[in-house]
């Protein structure tokens, strides 16, 4: 596998199986949205091994990335006033999802 292929496999269990509840109110408490992202880093961090692992400077562009996304506001905003879809979750989602994956294909492409 490529290492964008383990970076994704690392993004899906860090944002997903391994996120309990409490992480997942983070907007609400910065403590548990930094609990995540350390978990989803760290997550990345392991999943990239096979592939020769990733720089300090690839970890903490995942990092902060990670951090400013799940905060909520730039996606809201993205949403609101690029996709003009302020009501449909599923954008909000999708949009999330989105910019998670760009981040890990520029690590992956640019930073490795």
């Amino acid at each position: 596998m490529n290492v964008f292929t383990w970076l994704l496999v690392g993004h899906l269990a860090g944002d997903f199986l391994l996120q309990t509840g409490w992480m997942a109110k983070k907007v609400f408490n910065t403590t548990s949205l930094l609990v995540h992202c350390f978990v989803y880093t760290m997550t990345i961090f392991i999943m990239a091994l096979p592939a020769g692992g990733l720089s300090v400077t690839a970890l903490s562009v995942i990092f902060i990335s990670h951090f400013i996304l799940d905060q909520r506001n730039f996606v809201n905003f993205w949403v609101r006033r690029v996709n003009n879809a302020e009501n449909l979750q599923w954008m909000n989602i999708a949009v999330d999802q989105s910019f998670h994956l760009l981040v890990l294909a520029i690590v992956s492409g640019y930073l490795n």
